[in-house]
């Protein structure tokens, strides 16, 4: 069991919490909200030099129904 499913991840010396880490953020892809924390603290090493400087937001959007769902 990985720290993520714990409800925590540890940053540093300190240990921040992750609400709902079973929560799904891409259904269709079964990905998990612990798994991306998890795939995040992988690759951070390697990404984070390529990230300096730039803006970076990741932005969440609950959907109540499928008339909330965007038109294509």
């Amino acid at each position: 069991m990985n720290a993520t499913t714990k409800g925590t991840v540890p940053v540093g010396r300190r240990r921040v919490p992750l609400p709902k880490p079973d929560k799904e953020l891409f259904p269709d892809d079964g990905i998990t909200k612990a798994e991306l924390v998890d795939y995040y603290r992988a690759v951070a090493r390697v990404m984070l030099p390529f990230l300096h400087d730039r803006p970076l937001v990741m932005v969440g959007r609950v959907r109540t129904s499928a008339q909330d769902a965007p038109s294509r």
